[in-house]
């Protein structure tokens, strides 16, 4: 894999590069984002990129088209005011993103248009050989993408010299030493609504964590009933409004975190989701308490995801976390061995 940063001084002088960027962030009902933590990681690359003079383009999803909710990239434009020399196209596939791509000069920069609302990103192999001939380099600055099959994670860097941008390689480093050699015991927290993507995540860590706790929709699924009689797992119950997480499961949450404490603060807590409705400010206790235990815990704390950032950013608790992941499946999935499409093919 190569590392940005590690290059020859005058390689990306001239050069047109595309960075696929993870700037797939959610927005309130006035339409403002609500959390920019993904975006601001993404700006030492880009910020890098444009110090040596190349032609920038940024590739992001924003949403997800196939559940009707995939937004134009124009409603980020006003978050990304500080990139110099910024540009918008309303294209990825056609005519007028390629002009726009020949047009950059050195040190400009090109925001393509949502890429998930052209069915060349569902793994399009032709178009990838094709797009990429606009391009002398590729760059991923999307870690929470890298499980994904989209053409511009995994197919594009196939045809390009490729490097790890700056958050990449510290996600890779960081997320590696939990997959390696995490202090123990470990503990996996897991909330939010993504069904489907978590549980078999969950299955196939009963071999690896000591300790298993499910919250949010995940634990009310029927699915979920699997793990029930399994000691390693606990399954939060909901109270009365079905949105947050009972105050009882939050007592036995906070008694696994505290006998953790009274074994002399050692292990490792990975956190991947939201245990209840938290942007509620009727439900937000459950996830609020989690976040504080762990921010108090002396263990050597991740969180990870674009929900789970958000509810740490929301009660202040970002400096208390030794390492925050932009992915949640991605990250999950990295500590549980599983081979991420965006990364293998950087390699």
């Amino acid at each position: 894999m190569n590392y940005l940063g590690k290059e020859a001084p005058e390689t990306f002088n001239n050069k047109t590069v595309f960075v696929r960027v993870d700037f797939d962030v959610s927005f309130n009902e006035k339409g403002e984002i609500v959390d920019d933590f993904r975006i601001k990681r993404c700006f030492p690359t880009i910020d890098y990129l444009i110090s040596k003079k190349a032609k920038v383009v940024l590739g992001t999803k924003l949403g997800n088209p196939k559940k009707d909710n995939g937004f134009s990239c124009e409603r980020l434009l006003s978050c990304l005011s500080n990139i110099s020399h910024l540009q918008f196209v309303k294209d990825y596939s056609g005519e007028e993103a390629q002009k726009a791509i020949s047009d950059l000069k050195d040190g400009e920069v090109l925001l393509l248009e949502n890429l998930r609302l052209f069915p060349e990103e569902w793994g399009d192999e032709a178009f990838a050989q094709k797009f990429s001939s606009n391009f002398d380099f590729y760059v991923n600055e999307a870690f929470a993408m890298c499980h994904d099959s989209d053409t511009s994670v995994a197919l594009l860097p196939k045809y390009l010299t490729s490097y790890a941008g700056f958050n990449l390689q510290k996600e890779v480093e960081v997320l590696s030493t939990v997959l390696k050699n995490p202090q123990r015991p470990l503990i996996l927290i897991v909330g939010g609504a993504k069904i489907e993507s978590k549980l078999p995540i969950i299955t196939s860590f009963l071999d690896k964590a000591d300790k298993i706790i499910i919250g949010g929709k995940l634990a009310q699924s029927q699915e979920a009933q699997k793990f029930a009689n399994n000691p390693k797992v606990f399954l939060a119950t909901c109270d009365s409004s079905g949105f947050d997480i009972s105050q009882g499961s939050v007592g036995e949450i906070l008694s696994n975190l505290s006998n953790l404490s009274k074994e002399g603060g050692k292990g490792t807590i990975v956190w991947a989701g939201p245990v209840g409705k938290f942007e509620e400010k009727e439900h937000e206790n459950g996830t609020k308490m989690v976040a504080q235990a762990l921010a108090n815990s002396s263990a050597y704390k991740i969180a990870g995801g674009g929900d789970t950032i958000t509810a740490i950013n929301k009660f202040g608790l970002a400096t208390k976390f030794d390492f925050l992941s932009t992915g949640g499946g991605a990250m999950l999935q990295f500590i549980n061995g599983k081979i991420l499409l965006g990364l293998k093919v950087l390699e």
